[in-house]
């Protein structure tokens, strides 16, 4: 019985004195500031609040190329392959002056190669769920009305993207 408390004791003294080391270390270290910039500029000003007119203007654009789909069911395929281009234009140029010459591939276009980016990841995401969800139906993947409601999930991700991504900050 002694033996026990005394290895129990010499354990809990080792347990404190550990324990006590280890806040010290803790307490030794530098306190951040909670107001510190992030150390990339990358997603500073990514994300912004569309205006009623761009979000007008998108409605359109994605509702037209999801109706050409709906109309023409075999581009459906071919238009959720390439839609992503027009993600990564339209983002490009939102927030420039609407007279411009830049165009998207143009050299100089300041936000182009963050918008390509962007674009590409929303448009592998979308699809991958749209995939997803349409072969977990049984039959409806290989169906025309399967391609159209993939071609419909991905462009709806694409117009969100689209609507609230702003890659170009003017100095």
């Amino acid at each position: 019985m002694g033996l026990c408390f005394f290895f129990s004791n010499t354990l809990h003294k080792i347990h404190n004195t550990r324990h006590r080391d280890f806040e010290d270390d803790f307490d030794d270290r530098p306190v951040k500031k909670v107001d510190e910039q992030p150390r990339t500029s990358f997603l500073n000003g990514l994300i912004e609040k569309p205006d009623k007119a761009w979000r007008t203007r998108q409605f359109k654009v994605w509702g037209i190329l999801t109706f050409m789909g709906a109309v023409l069911p075999p581009i459906a395929e071919n238009l959720s392959f390439f839609n992503w281009l027009f993600m990564a234009g339209q983002v490009s140029r939102r927030g420039l002056a609407d007279d411009s010459e830049v165009g998207m591939f143009r050299k100089g276009t300041p936000g182009a190669p963050k918008a390509i980016g962007l674009s590409l990841i929303v448009w592998l995401i979308s699809k991958t769920f749209a995939i997803w969800f349409t072969t977990s139906v049984p039959g409806l993947r290989n169906t025309n009305n399967g391609k159209l409601i993939e071609l419909a999930m991905t462009n709806t991700a694409l117009g969100f993207g689209t609507a609230y991504f702003k890659t170009y900050k003017p100095k």
